[in-house]
């Protein structure tokens, strides 16, 4: 009895072996066309964030590739020409989608893509889906529908239109001051009609202050995205600084409302609650101001109250070094560094040549790389020789500029 059991457990295991270990194992899951199109939409659509263009080409096809805002190719205002070709090449493209408006959307801003369909018909797809941009209480959102062929295994955009480019706004537009929810809040009366901006709508800029040193103003900038309405309050100061002026002498010098420039004050009053008290400038204010047109504008009612912080940043030229009687030539990099309490928004160089007992611009306010750490490459073999002056200012995140630094030189080209 002991060896028949023992026999048919050994029958037992041979039997089960033979049905299921002789089995093929399983080779790896196959990618389907779904996720391998899905895949390419998100790489496609983070070279836009990290501007790597090397991301295009990997989803792309080289050749005819369109490109449509809203079904169309956008025309040049003046000449009604079509901006670019119907058919581009990957490289073409690129240059496009270099000038488009959402290529300066920073990577440090929020963004995500939400897939709304995919369609698969053989070699041939269509997505479509949204790109969400998000930055505080203001949203972008731009809708894509793209063409995909299927080549060698991969697949690569082929057309993309750009359907709605649609902006979000977070927050309630009219919402009355409270300072303990505002930093920022500019509200005025023109012709019966109530204006409303500040800093928890999404439609306005947050930022409603610029001290600019070097034109010795400080303006009050409020600006709301959607409506384009926009309203700028300058104020010229003589010192370092405005906070040291006394208030009642920091004197509004002109006023635009809309792009048009009041230039003539014919009347005004400014009263300061608060004048740079910590971070915190607060008053009430009303003017009546002419443009050359002759034409008048009256705001009354005025409020403004902006809370953060007002030091100027610092920027120092390393490079070139300021060694009296040394000459340079040929192409120069131009570097140094820049400070502030808050984060720095960006560096500008300007380059002016002494000619005939003047000064004349060969580079206005060009944007260095980096901020804190600072450079901008400079050929001057096309210029001729003689003294150059280099003016550098440095601008943090609420518009604060720094005084300005400047760096004589001395250009002597090598011979071509």
């Amino acid at each position: 009895m002991k060896k028949k059991s023992i026999l048919f457990m050994s029958l037992l295991l041979v039997i089960t072996f033979l049905l299921f270990g002789c089995k093929p194992k399983k080779g790896p899951k196959s990618i389907s066309d779904e996720v391998k199109i899905k895949t390419q939409i998100e790489t496609w659509t983070a070279a836009w964030v990290t501007k790597d263009v090397n991301k295009f080409k990997t989803t792309m096809v080289e050749s005819g590739i369109k490109f449509t805002y809203y079904g169309e190719i956008p025309e040049d205002e003046e000449t009604g020409e079509q901006l670019w070709k119907t058919e581009m090449t990957i490289d073409e493209f690129i240059t496009v989608a270099q000038s488009a408006e959402f290529w300066e959307v920073p990577s440090s801003v929020s963004s995500r893509i939400e897939i709304d369909s995919i369609s698969v018909d053989g070699t041939v797809s269509i997505v479509n889906w949204k790109w969400i941009i998000e930055e505080g209480t203001f949203n972008l959102i731009i809708s894509f529908e793209a063409e995909l062929v299927k080549k060698n295994g991969n697949w690569l955009i082929k057309s993309v239109n750009i359907k709605e480019i649609k902006p979000v706004y977070e927050g309630d537009e009219d919402e009355e001051f409270d300072p303990e929810r505002h930093k920022a809040y500019v509200s005025f009366e023109i012709d019966g009609k109530r204006y409303v901006f500040h800093d928890q709508y999404g439609a306005v800029d947050p930022n409603m202050t610029s001290i600019v040193t070097y034109n010795k103003e400080f303006c009050i900038e409020a600006f709301n995205r959607d409506t384009k309405n926009e309203l700028i309050l300058i104020f010229s100061y003589t010192g370092d600084h405005p906070s040291k002026e006394a208030s009642k002498s920091l004197e509004l010098s002109r006023v635009y409302w809309n792009n048009v420039e009041y230039d003539e004050i014919t009347s005004c009053k400014v009263e300061w609650n608060k004048f740079f008290e910590g971070d915190i400038v607060e008053a009430e204010f009303s003017v009546k101001a002419r443009n050359e047109a002759e034409e008048e504008i009256e705001i009354i009612d005025g409020f403004f109250y902006i809370n953060h912080e007002f030091n100027l940043p610092k920027v120092t030229i390393l490079n070139p070094t300021p060694n009296e009687g040394e000459e340079v030539g040929g192409v120069i990099e131009i570097s140094g560094t820049a400070e502030d309490d808050s984060e720095l928004l960006d560096v500008s160089v300007s380059i002016y040549i002494y000619q005939e007992n003047r000064c004349e611009e060969i580079l206005d306010r060009e944007e260095a790389e980096g901020t804190e750490n600072w450079y901008l490459t400079f050929d001057f073999s096309d210029y001729p020789d003689g003294e150059y002056l280099i003016s550098v200012f440095a601008r943090d995140e609420h518009y604060n500029y720094s005084p300005v630094a400047e760096r004589k030189i001395t250009i002597n080209n090598p011979d071509k």
